[in-house]
C-alpha cells in the first residue's frame, strides 16, 4: 500500500534500532519531515527528551496517509541540525553533538576519496552499531551514498561473521578492536580472506598483537580510523604504519601538545583542540595519549596513559587500562589486564600473586608509577562500549563488582534437546584461587556446579539437589583464559542432565547429573 508522509508538530525524532535497514528508513523519513534525528548511543545514555518522537525497531512511528499523491511537492529545506549523535562518555556522561548535512556529506566524500577505489562494489559487513557515529557512517550513510549494498544486521559472533563473509564475492569489514580480539586462529581464515577487500577498525586503539594476527589471517593490514564524535574522522593508518590525515583534514599541534584539527567535518573552519596529545613529523602523526588522564596519587602526578603503555609493553600483557579508584577516602590505581599467551603461561605455572609481582618486575623503568597500582583485575577483554572503547565508567564498574565465580558467556545456541554455550574461563575467577597455588585449574566440583547453574538458567530445570552422578569423566584440565563450549541436554522423563565441556583440544569433562526426588510440601 502506498502512502505519503504526514507532517508532525514534533521537531525531533529519536532513532533507536538494532537493524540498520529500519534505521535507514526511519532516518530518511524523519529528514523528509524536516525533523532533526537524534541517535542515542546506548540505553544507559539515552536522553530524557519528551519533545521527541521515538522511532522504534518494528516500525517507524510516523503516520502515513493513504490516497492520491499531493498535487505538488515543494522540496524541503535541509533541516538544521540534521543529526545529533552522542559521545561515548569516556570520562563522563554522554554529550549530544549536532551535525549539519554539509558536515556529514563532507565526511562521506572524504571516505570515498580515501577508500572508494579499494571497496568498489564490495558488500559492507559490520559488527558495530549504527547508533554510534562510526557505525552510522561506515555501515549506513557511506554505503547508501556510494550505491553499495550493506548487510543490515550486525554480526555478533565470529563464526557467523565468517559464514556471512563467504556468502559474498567482495566484502568490506567494519568492526572494532573488541571484536577483532575475538577472532581466534582456529577460525576459517583461508576461506574468508579471498573475499575481504578491506578491514576497518575504530572506536579505540588496536593492539599490535591483534593487528598482526588479523593481518596474518587476511593477508592485508587492518585500516584503523582515528577520530571522535565531535571531529568525525581525523586520520588513518594501515597496520602499524604512521597515522596520516584523511582527505581534507588539516592537523597541527598546540603549544601544550594538544592535537589541533581543521576539517569540513567540523561546524566551522576554526581549529578544534582535541583531548589527545600528539606530535607531527611532516605528514606523519604520532598520538601520545589523552591529556585529561593525568591524576594525583599520594601527591604525585601520575599519567594513566603512561601506565597503560607501560603495562602493555610487558611481554606478559596483551592489553591494559588503568583507572583511579577511591578506596575509603584515599586514591589508588586499579589495572584491568588482558594477559598475553606468555602471561597466561606464567599465571598457569606460578599463580595470580606471583604473576602480579612479575608484572612489576618486568617494568623497572616505570617502577615509581607502577608501584601506585594497588589492584589488578585479570580479564579476557577490557570492559567498554559496543565499539570497544574503554570508558572510565566501565572500569569503575568492573572494580566495584566482586571477582566472578562463573565463566563469561560469549554465545548461546539452542539445540534440539538443550543448549550450547560458548564460555571463556576468566583468569580472575575465584574458583581458581588455591587450586592450585602454582598451577590454577578449574576443579571438577566447580565444573559440575557450573553445569547445573547454567542448566537452571537456560533450560529451566527444577531447582532441586542432585541424587547422584553418572559416567563422570575428566579428560583434560581447564585453565585460565581458555575458551570452552558447554553442551547441556535435559531429559525431563528421566530427570537427568547430560553435560560436556569441550576445549580447544577436545573434551575436558562430561557426565550426567540425576536430580533428586521432589520433596512433599
Amino acid at each position: 500500500m502506498t502512502g505519503f508522509l504526514e507532517p508532525l508538530a514534533k521537531p525531533r525524532a529519536m532513532l533507536c534500532c538494532t537493524d540498520a535497514y529500519p534505521f535507514a528508513v526511519g532516518l530518511m523519513a524523519s529528514w523528509q519531515l524536516g525533523m532533526t534525528v537524534g541517535v542515542p548511543g546506548h540505553a544507559a545514555g539515552w536522553p530524557d527528551d519528551e519533545g521527541a518522537l521515538w522511532v522504534g525497531e518494528r516500525g517507524v512511528a510516523i503516520p502515513l496517509l493513504g490516497g492520491a499523491a499531493p498535487s505538488s511537492r515543494t522540496p524541503r529545506t535541509p533541516v538544521s541540525p540534521a543529526l545529533t549523535v552522542f559521545t561515548s562518555g569516556t570520562q563522563g556522561a554522554p554529550q549530544g553533538i549536532d551535525k549539519q548535512l554539509s558536515q556529514l556529506d563532507g565526511e562521506i566524500e572524504a571516505l570515498e576519496r580515501a577508500f572508494g577505489a579499494t571497496l568498489g562494489d564490495a558488500v559492507v559487513l559490520g559488527t558495530v552499531s549504527q547508533q554510534h557515529l562510526y557505525g552510522w557512517l561506515f555501515r549506513v550513510a557511506w554505503p547508501l551514498a556510494a550505491g553499495r549494498a550493506f548487510v543490515s544486521e550486525a554480526s555478533l559472533f565470529p563464526e557467523g561473521w565468517f559464514d556471512e563473509t563467504a556468502r559474498h564475492a567482495r566484502v568490506a569489514w567494519v568492526s572494532s578492536p573488541a571484536f577483532y580480539r575475538r577472532l581466534w586462529p582456529q577460525l576459517p581464515w583461508a576461506v574468508a580472506a579471498p573475499h575481504v577487500v578491506a578491514a576497518f577498525s575504530s572506536g579505540g586503539a588496536l593492539s599490535e598483537q591483534v593487528a598482526a594476527e588479523v593481518e596474518r589471517g587476511l593477508g592485508q593490514p587492518v585500516r584503523e580510523i582515528f577520530g571522535s564524535t565531535e571531529t568525525g574522522g581525523v586520520a588513518t593508518r594501515a597496520g602499524q604504519a604512521a597515522w596520516r590525515a584523511l582527505p581534507g583534514v588539516s592537523l597541527d599541534v598546540r603549544a601544550d601538545g594538544a592535537l589541533l584539527v581543521r576539517s569540513p567535518h567540523l561546524p566551522s573552519d576554526q581549529w578544534h583542540a582535541m583531548s589527545d596529545a600528539a606530535e607531527l613529523h611532516g605528514d606523519e602523526l604520532r598520538l601520545l595519549g589523552r591529556m585529561d588522564r593525568v591524576v594525583k596519587v599520594e601527591d604525585k602526578r601520575v599519567s594513566l596513559d603512561e601506565l597503560d603503555a607501560a603495562l602493555s609493553s610487558s611481554p606478559l600483557v596483551a592489553e591494559a587500562s588503568v583507572v583511579l579508584l577511591d578506596a575509603r577516602g584515599r586514591h589508588e590505581v586499579g589495572a584491568a589486564v588482558v594477559l598475553s599467551a606468555e602471561g597466561l603461561r606464567v599465571l598457569g605455572t606460578t599463580g595470580r600473586l606471583a604473576l602480579t609481582k612479575a608484572l612489576r618486575r618486568t617494568l623497572p623503568a616505570h617502577a615509581p608509577q607502577i608501584a601506585s597500582i594497588r589492584r589488578f583485575r585479570l580479564v579476557t577483554s577490557l570492559p567498554g562500549t559496543a565499539l570497544g572503547k574503554v570508558t572510565r565508567a566501565s572500569l569503575l564498574e568492573l572494580f566495584a563488582q566482586p571477582r566472578p565465580s562463573m565463566p563469561r558467556v560469549l554465545e548461546v545456541r539452542p539445540t534440539e534437546s538443550g543448549v550450547s554455550l560458548g564460555l571463556i574461563i576468566e583468569p580472575d575467577l575465584t574458583v581458581l584461587d588455591g587450586h592450585f597455588p602454582e598451577a590454577p585449574i578449574v576443579a571438577g566440583v566447580a565444573q559440575l556446579d557450573w553445569a547445573v547453574r547454567f542448566a537452571r538458567q537456560y533450560l529451566s530445570i527444577p531447582k532441586r539437589g542432585y541424587s547422584r552422578l553418572e559416567a563422570v569423566k575428566f579428560n583434560r584440565v581447564m585453565q585460565p583464559g581458555m575458551p570452552v563450549t558447554l553442551s547441556l541436554e535435559w531429559s525431563a522423563a528421566k530427570q537427568r542432565l547430560a553435560f560436556t565441556f569441550t576445549g580447544p583440544k577436545g573434551a575436558c569433562s562430561s557426565g550426567r547429573v540425576a536430580l533428586g526426588e521432589a520433596r512433599a510440601r
